[in-house]
């Protein structure tokens, strides 16, 4: 019993302090290409992305070396200080370098944080539970999302873009004295095992089941970061909605993530598998995303229905993936966990690359027509993946 009670607490704070990381980290993201865009001109916003993810991509592949030696407590605390810092730090917005280099450091910490708490909550989760819990934890983080546009429009209409970072920065500080006080429950130590980044990529490419999942998370990140960086420019700047219309549009937009993806993480432990719940994501993003490129209206319903839409499959998506990924793993496999969270910004580095390189030579709507492609390739290792049913 007392371990039970044990194991619910420890849920509990790791659910809060995934739902403070997703609020601090969602706050300043619709208005980060506005902000570098001030500072450096809109064409070098992609390139800012992209040296900050290639850099987090590099950490992150021997991030796990750290967690062994000092332990997933110890090392998420000093991240914790470090990205703190960093979001304060940018509100001074004092040069371009110094702006980059802040940026780059808060951008690293939180993609490594993510990786901490999958550590917290993969050593106290058990399989049959996996979709349940993962969607519940997705749909917390998701409920920050939603909050955050609201406040985006309200803080964008009345202070310069500086301010979000300091806000969360301020937001994320605290979560150390909750890591703290919980220190006893969480400072559990693991065998993990002991993989270098190469043998990891070869044992994820010799899985079947390890590389379509890996495939589709790459792809759907391939589409966060092409809906982040560059919708809020477009729908700012050639449509015309003001920074509260988005807040709101952007709030409707992150409903499904609320809504559907806890139900669809119950059903693929109990009735369905991943494979089929997949593929609808998948279908769903692309008539979505077809239809941002086509419409020009300045309807607030017409692109509120299509971004909300989009997120429906995305959402669907998101849930099948993790749930899949992590029925396959269990919390010693750190390394694997380790590259399936450089998939994140592994989807950044490709996205912002081919943003860089092409908004030289075509308008910004076109953007969406390379996103639209990498959604129909996705369609490949969704037909492709072995259900856990």
């Amino acid at each position: 019993m007392k371990q039970i009670i044990a194991n619910h607490k420890n849920f509990l704070v790791i659910y809060l302090l995934g739902f403070i990381w997703a609020l601090a980290m969602a706050l300043p993201t619709y208005i980060q290409s506005s902000f570098l865009e001030e500072i450096v001109g809109v064409d070098k916003v992609g390139l800012y992305f992209t040296i900050a993810t290639a850099l987090a991509m590099v950490v992150m592949l021997g991030y796990y070396q750290l967690i062994k030696r000092f332990s997933n407590l110890m090392v998420t605390i000093c991240v914790l200080l470090i990205t703190g810092l960093s979001m304060i730090a940018l509100r001074q917005q004092i040069g371009a370098l110094i702006v980059g280099l802040f940026f780059t450091l808060q951008y690293i910490g939180f993609n490594l944080l993510i990786i901490n708490l999958d550590i917290f909550l993969e050593n106290i989760t058990t399989n049959s539970q996996t979709g349940k819990i993962r969607a519940t934890f997705l749909t917390i983080i998701n409920t920050a999302w939603a909050v955050s546009p609201i406040l985006m429009g309200q803080i964008a209409e009345r202070f310069d873009f500086g301010t979000f970072y300091l806000i969360a920065g301020c937001l994320l500080l605290p979560t150390i004295l909750i890591l703290l006080f919980q220190k006893k429950q969480l400072s559990l130590r693991v065998s993990y095992q002991d993989r270098n980044p190469i043998d990891t990529f070869f044992s994820v490419i010799k899985n079947k089941d390890l590389r379509n999942v890996f495939c589709l998370r790459l792809g759907l990140n391939y589409f966060y970061a092409i809906m982040v960086l560059y919708a809020p420019i477009y729908l700012h700047q050639q449509i015309g909605f003001s920074w509260t219309e988005l807040g709101f549009l952007f709030t409707i937009m992150l409903l499904p993530f609320i809504i559907f993806q806890l139900p669809a993480g119950t059903l693929a432990d109990r009735f369905f598998g991943e494979k089929e719940i997949s593929i609808l994501g998948i279908g769903i993003m692309i008539i979505a995303i077809l239809f941002f490129f086509l419409v020009r209206t300045d309807s607030f319903l017409a692109w509120a229905i299509i971004l909300f839409g989009s997120r429906v499959g995305a959402a669907l998506l998101e849930v099948m993936t993790e749930t899949y990924f992590f029925k396959k793993v269990n919390v010693k496999d750190i390394g694997i966990i380790n590259g399936f969270r450089v998939i994140g910004p592994a989807g950044y580095l490709i996205a912002t690359f081919i943003a860089f390189v092409f908004l030289r030579f075509v308008p910004l709507e076109h953007i969406f027509l390379f996103l639209l492609a990498g959604l129909m390739c996705m369609l490949i290792p969704a037909i492709a993946i072995k259900d856990t049913k």
